[in-house]
């Protein structure tokens, strides 16, 4: 009773009243107490308020409208499906390739790649990595970050987002196979069987509640047609998609996680709400949802377009999240205003900036591996795709030139019109080629907008929202490509609660390009989402007006040893950049430089301050590092270790990191200068 106390301590009596309301509803459904959650025939036909004097009436009348509530892609299929035939064959040819798997039951989820799940019909409840399976049990007596008796939470939810659903729907509309109808309606089927109202692990999560449900409305518009679609499936699905409503109305993570959780749950009540005009309860859902999107698009997303979480992967969830929001909302026109587009447009355009040259995502700060829409078979690091949709909506011709080219997404999240409206928009490059984003801290630097472009992103933010729960130790960090080709790079994120070793090695200031003291991280975690310490980062200076592009900044995360610390960046035109790091300790400490690189780079040391970065054949030279030491330390100089990361949570790829070394106290300076070759 007293630590419940404490966890109370300092919150409103908003939140204590919400958090009340919250574990009071779960204590009447995990007892029972009251009306229990299933819905009857009777109940749903009396939720359609009349339109229906039977489940077949119902099913005749809710296929007849379908495609006019929800994405507009559905409103005229024959014509989308004309111009996915036409404008994306080899798209076509992948993602029919990627529903003949799921028919043999291989998954290809977040990181991991044919993964099974005990037969052609998963095991809604194994997680098979680590060969646990979780027990059928109410959804609150579940600990959301213990792995002890589920192993991986995040792989079983990928699984039971059905997010796979869309795959084998697109293939169902691309070749009139009935085969995929079957498959998705012997799943859906299963799963409702399995995974009984409010209970078991898929009904822990609210915002697992919404992925999901978005997937069955996309499924439910995408096999209306289909024998396999009957009343009886549908009657069942719509009962399922009710209750979710209900659910994540009543535990929504407006205190809890109220970060993409709370955002995403809000996307889900809306597109309920939007896609069930006839129940009553869906006119509520509908409309707090889109006052939660339009509140939170202000408290979570920075005046310059960054996400309160400081991670680049987040953001793009967000815009992913507000598109659709666009997209769905958009002929009430209204519901989208104009300083909503506004700060919507200005996250694209932070996401336009911090993309690489390659239109890959740097991984700063947290990376889960998931993605609102599976709708195309570009790699789930491509940024562009999320790009193009923004271009399509806002009509914007800066968004276009980033990316390049429409995907298979714009059609399907903005409909046919869109996607001629976006071949229509001329490509302008944007006039800066560097950019400050001061609220959130990031600052990109970039010879030019070409594929073969130097691109240097520096983190000199908060450490993170609230807790800090998506951000790593990674103050004056930065990531960098040198004439197109990725250098040093971020760790990855590998694995949230599956892996404790894994969790804090992989955030810890280590597995970053930055500067440790006495082998420890500037922030120090505490728990997989929370953190004991954190760092404070200050910009100094930044211009961009001269023949070099300079930062400068520093952080209190080694306050604890009585070091003060500023790092520099200068980045030449021509893609040479000089790095100094000035370190003031009054005590004798251990210092490390460390740089990750990219497992296509060779390192080969030419004494102990001079390295060559080669291009994997080991023929080709890209860059050369000079390094200068000033002060009285003992300098050991460069070595190579061996180091892994994560480009996908629970992929994991060996590589190499370069360590700069020296003991020592009283001013010290370390100049790196980073050239082409």
């Amino acid at each position: 009773m007293i630590s419940k106390l404490k966890k109370l301590k300092g919150r409103s009596l908003a939140e204590i009243a919400d958090r009340g309301r919250q574990g009071a509803n779960a204590f009447l459904e995990r007892n029972r107490l009251g009306r229990g959650p299933e819905i009857g025939d009777e109940e749903l036909l009396r939720l359609f308020e009349g339109n229906a004097g039977s489940i077949d009436d119902l099913a005749e009348h809710f296929l007849r409208r379908t495609g006019a509530t929800f994405y507009p892609s559905f409103a005229n299929m024959e014509a989308t499906v004309a111009a996915l035939k036409e404008r994306f064959p080899q798209d076509c040819i992948r993602l029919i390739g990627k529903a003949d798997r799921v028919l043999k039951g291989e998954f290809d989820l977040l990181g991991f790649e044919s993964l099974r799940f005990g037969g052609p019909i998963p095991d809604w409840h194994l997680e098979p990595v680590s060969g646990k399976r979780s027990p059928l049990k109410h959804w609150s007596a579940f600990d959301e970050t213990d792995s002890a008796e589920t192993g991986d939470k995040k792989i079983v939810w990928e699984l039971n987002r059905h997010q796979y659903f869309t795959m084998l729907g697109a293939a169902y509309r691309l070749t009139d196979d009935e085969k995929y109808a079957e498959a998705f309606a012997s799943h859906v089927e299963d799963w409702i069987l399995k995974n009984p109202a409010k209970m078991g692990v898929n009904w822990v999560s609210s915002l697992e509640i919404s992925f999901r449900s978005i997937s069955w409305l996309w499924a439910i518009s995408f096999f209306a047609g289909s024998r396999h679609l009957n009343a009886k499936l549908l009657s069942s699905m719509l009962k399922v998609l009710i209750l979710a409503g209900r659910h994540i109305e009543r535990h929504l993570s407006t205190y809890t996680s109220p970060n993409t959780h709370l955002t995403g749950e809000a996307l889900g009540l809306f597109l309920l709400g939007s896609f069930l005009p006839e129940v009553a309860e869906a006119r509520r859902w509908k409309n707090k949802g889109r006052d939660i999107m339009l509140a939170e698009l202000e408290r979570q997303v920075r005046p310059d377009g960054g996400h309160v979480e400081q991670s680049i992967h987040y953001l793009r969830y967000t815009a992913d999240f507000y598109l659709s929001f666009i997209a769905v909302a958009g002929p009430e026109g209204s519901a989208v205003t104009d300083a909503a587009a506004g700060k919507i447009r200005k996250m694209l355009g932070l996401l336009q900036h911090a993309a690489h040259p390659d239109g890959t995502t740097p991984l700063i700060g947290d990376e889960d591996g998931g993605r609102l829409h599976f709708l195309d078979a570009r790699p789930l690091n491509d940024l562009r795709s999320t790009i193009a949709v923004g271009a399509a909506l806002l009509a914007d011709e800066e968004l276009k030139f980033a990316a390049a080219e429409p995907t298979p997404e714009v059609l399907w999240v903005c409909g046919p019109e869109r996607l001629d409206s976006f071949d229509k928009l001329r490509p302008r490059a944007p006039k800066a080629l560097s950019k400050a984003f001061r609220e959130t801290g990031l600052f990109s630097l970039r010879t030019g907008w070409s594929e073969d472009a130097s691109h240097l992103l520096i983190d000199c933010g908060e450490h993170g929202f609230l807790n800090g729960a998506h951000a790593h130790a990674d103050a004056l960090g930065f990531v960098m490509f040198a004439g197109g080709i990725p250098i040093f790079i971020d760790s990855g994120t590998g694995s949230y609660t599956g892996d404790a070793g894994i969790r804090d090695r992989l955030r810890a200031t280590s597995a970053h390009n930055c500067l440790l003291v006495n082998g420890e991280s500037s922030s120090e975690p505490c728990g997989p989402f929370s953190w004991r310490s954190a760092a404070r980062s200050e910009l100094i200076e930044w211009n961009d007006d001269g023949p070099e592009i300079v930062f400068l900044g520093n952080h209190d995360g080694f306050g604890r040893f009585k070091v003060s610390y500023e790092r520099e960046f200068r980045l030449h035109r021509d893609g040479n950049v000089v790095v100094t790091d000035e370190i003031s300790s009054e005590d004798n400490n251990a210092f490390e430089l460390a740089f990750v690189l990219d497992p296509r780079v060779e390192p080969i040391l030419e004494g102990s301050k001079r390295i060559h970065l080669m291009a994997p054949d080991g023929k080709r030279s890209l860059l050369v590092i000079e390094t200068l030491f000033d002060g009285e330390a003992h300098c050991t100089g460069w070595d190579i270790e061996d180091a892994i990361v994560s480009p996908i949570y629970g992929a994991f790829t060996d590589t190499r990191k370069l360590r700069f070394r020296f003991v020592g106290a009283g001013e010290l300076r370390v100049t790196n200068k980073i050239r082409l070759a």
